[in-house]
């Protein structure tokens, strides 16, 4: 018989309360903080369905993390363009091990308080093509990659602490025999003191069963979840589709991968203005519509060719087209037929539905209750579950006028 001593692994309190409902964060500071951490950039990338990019910095609050963050992206860019996509776009990367770099940097004493250090974290949609699609990747691109990789971070942020480790981790997908990629860890930190690699590799370990908890499968949707409600604040919220059945996750997650990007939010509401002012010149017309007006949004995919397709101009065009027919439809009066014959690339064939009131759920996602007559559909449109904001707007306005 033999009897031992031993203390189960735990979190304290204030750690947890920190960092509520993020086990990651809460991880890296239950290992690290005695070791006095000073910086670290957790870049997780995860791939399913839907790729998405989850990254979070820990450093002083004063630290300019947005601008840290994009000259991080655009060294992790050049090193794609010089390594034909990088080690993540090769299949055998998923077969490697963890690579672990570690390095010294500056000698010079710094004064430590927790208090004064935050996490900051951002979140984007990835391409899951770019990962593990070519083939031909040896070992000595990847020592060369990563001792190239080590020295350029290094240089950035991290030999500006006296110690400093990378943990690079290629994740492929859980039980599949066959080489698939799964994610990828990038995780950098930097400590005032030493850091063994005995407890790095035991961090590793806990860090890897917090993953597989968390993004191991069906809970991807938690991730996906953190990047729409970064992405869609309040104001662009109004114009999102209010309900979309068994595709709502999948619209969010467009939505997001749209207003993600600056440029295409510009240009969204330009395109929002410019729709008004097509609503006036339509309204000096009072019986009929000038087809070269809307010609552009008749090549707009139906909305099950644009899940599978994404175009950010024809994402674009497909919110507008949406509160394009409503106007159309509902504010000027026209029937359902008229409204497709000006707004559908082609007219009804054989092949087609042949109800009028399936081209709003089939081409718009526009939801129509079962055996809805014309006349009932439009006067029940005010209180349709699938309209957003701005569209239930367009047909208020006219209520009032």
């Amino acid at each position: 018989m033999e009897l031992q001593d031993h203390k189960i692994f735990y979190i304290d309190e204030y750690i947890l309360e920190r960092n509520e409902g993020n086990e990651f964060l809460s991880l890296v500071e239950h290992y690290f903080r005695p070791k006095k951490l000073t910086f670290s950039l957790l870049e997780m990338v995860l791939l399913n369905e839907k790729g998405i990019g989850e990254t979070y910095v820990f450093a002083q609050k004063n630290f300019d993390a947005k601008k840290f963050h994009q000259t991080y992206i655009d060294l992790v860019k050049k090193f794609k363009d010089e390594f034909e996509g990088g080690v993540s776009a090769f299949k055998e990367w998923y077969d490697q091990d963890t690579w672990i770099i570690i390095g010294e940097g500056s000698k010079s004493s710094l004064s430590y308080n927790v208090g004064n250090y935050k996490w900051i974290g951002e979140f984007d949609p990835r391409k899951i093509k770019s990962y593990g699609e070519k083939e031909g990747l040896e070992r000595a691109i990847i020592e060369k990659y990563f001792l190239k990789y080590g020295d350029e971070i290094g240089s950035l942020e991290l030999r500006k602490y006296p110690h400093y480790f990378i943990i690079v981790h290629p994740i492929r997908k859980p039980g599949n025999t066959e080489t698939s990629p799964y994610g990828n860890l990038y995780l950098h930190f930097a400590t005032l003191e030493k850091v063994e690699i005995d407890s790095i590799k035991d961090f590793l370990k806990e860090f890897m069963v917090i993953w597989y908890k968390c993004y191991g499968g069906l809970n991807h949707k938690i991730v996906l979840k953190k990047l729409v409600d970064r992405v869609i604040t309040k104001e662009v919220r109004k114009y999102l589709p209010n309900k979309l059945g068994k595709h709502t996750d999948e619209f969010e997650f467009l939505f997001a991968q749209y207003f993600v990007n600056e440029d295409n939010k510009k240009d969204f509401y330009k395109g929002i203005e410019e729709l008004k002012g097509l609503f006036t010149s339509i309204a000096s017309k009072p019986y009929s519509i000038d087809f070269e007006e809307v010609n552009k949004f008749k090549e707009v995919p139906c909305f099950t060719d644009l899940l599978k397709n994404f175009d950010t101009n024809d994402f674009k065009n497909f919110i507008l087209k949406r509160a394009l027919w409503l106007y159309i439809y509902y504010v000027k009066g026209f029937s359902i037929q008229q409204t497709k014959a000006i707004l559908m690339k082609k007219a009804d064939s054989a092949g087609e539905p042949q109800s009028h009131l399936s081209y709003c759920y089939q081409y718009l996602h526009l939801y129509v209750p079962n055996q809805a007559t014309e006349t009932q559909f439009r006067n029940d449109l005010p209180a349709n579950p699938s309209l957003s904001e701005f569209e239930l707007s367009i047909m208020a306005d006219h209520q009032k006028s």
